[in-house]
């Protein structure tokens, strides 16, 4: 009888799910993912607790870090997986009580030009929808799968017959319609003009729209400003501070909006932060991102302020979080050839510009 390594059983569980144990370990994001999506299939729908529970109990005894830094990458991981379609999360109220559930997404394509799709969603009691002669052409990327598609392939024709269905970018990112800057601006300003005045003492956060857009941090001020409006955070008693559209005379909050108000935004921070990029440019001070190529056909896009969920979901799907290096609050890494289709969905979405970076020589 041969005694089996735990390390000969971590490279087992990864060649599992098709890939290489000389690139990847128990604890690398793909492998962690690989093994979230397979419980779920047999386990949804069911609390995110319990399919963490079972994951830890399925490798706890692999994993270097320690129960508590395990589950905290779980629990990192699953929300991506919610954030990239695999998974979608409900309250349930039969119970007479709110309980969070899991459930599978359908399963889905999303064409990225003609390289690759991107592969959505789960099937219940199917570890793998993608037939086994696909498995050479599917890569992971942390909680992402790709299906290469040769030229003159239909993705359509391949991927039908197993189940999948197209799904339209637009959808699949769920964009608001937010229009013009000014139309957006003005919608908003209706709603919050529609909120009785009261005076208040309420102690806030505002979002400076004097400040320079290059220093988020530093667009923070306590102080309310004499006459305007404004994008605010003001506490509540139990939870973090809500995110709030707000109004002053003479330096005195008068009436606030929360947000969200619009319609397919989901949060109060994507509403706040799309507000204020269309303030900014409103103003005339559009926000900025920069574009640094970088070697082996790949590049960064670097941003000094933070983005609405919907553009994330996007990036997490297509590219890598990068270390920004022109000052910026954080950047993400694409192929080169995606970074003139992103600059342009900024420009479009949130009416930014482009910040040309300065020459270090």
């Amino acid at each position: 009888m041969r005694k089996i390594e735990s390390r000969e059983i971590s490279e087992q569980v990864v060649r599992e799910f098709g890939l290489d144990p000389s690139r990847f370990t128990i604890e690398s994001p793909e492998v962690l993912a690989a093994i979230l999506q397979r419980i779920a299939v047999f386990r949804c729908p069911c609390p995110p607790a319990t399919l963490i529970g079972n994951a830890m109990e399925c490798t706890s005894v692999l994993h270097p870090d320690g129960d508590e830094g395990l589950r905290a990458l779980y629990g990192d991981i699953l929300d991506d997986l919610v954030a990239y379609g695999d998974l979608a999360i409900e309250i349930d109220r039969s119970s007479g009580r709110n309980v969070r559930l899991l459930f599978l997404q359908q399963p889905v394509f999303t064409r990225r030009r003609s390289r690759y799709v991107l592969i959505h969603g789960l099937a219940a009691e199917e570890p793998d929808l993608i037939p086994v002669a696909l498995h050479p052409r599917v890569t992971r990327i942390r909680h992402i799968r790709r299906l290469e598609i040769y030229d003159g392939e239909d993705p359509e024709q391949i991927l039908s017959p197993f189940g999948f269905v197209e799904m339209k970018e637009e959808r699949w990112l769920q964009l608001p319609r937010l229009g013009e800057p000014g139309e957006y601006i003005e919608r908003l300003d209706t709603c919050l003009s529609a909120v009785k005045p009261r005076a208040s003492a309420l102690a806030i956060d505002v979002l400076s729209p004097d400040s320079s857009v290059r220093n988020y941090r530093n667009r923070w001020t306590k102080t309310i400003p004499l006459r305007g409006r404004f994008v605010a955070r003001r506490p509540q008693l139990y939870g973090a501070d809500l995110w709030c559209y707000a109004e002053s005379e003479e330096g005195r909050l008068v009436r606030f909006l929360d947000l969200p108000v619009s319609v397919g935004v989901r949060t109060g921070w994507d509403e706040a932060w799309a507000l204020q990029a269309a303030i900014d440019y409103h103003r005339g001070h559009p926000q900025e991102y920069q574009v640094c190529k970088q070697e082996e056909n790949t590049g960064t896009i670097e941003l000094f302020s933070p983005i609405p969920s919907w553009i994330v979901r996007k990036w997490q799907s297509i590219g890598a979080p990068a270390n920004p290096k022109g000052g910026g609050l954080f950047a993400y890494s694409f192929e080169e050839a995606d970074l003139p289709q992103e600059a342009k969905f900024l420009e479009e979405r949130l009416w930014m510009k482009e910040e040309q970076l300065a020459d270090s020589n």
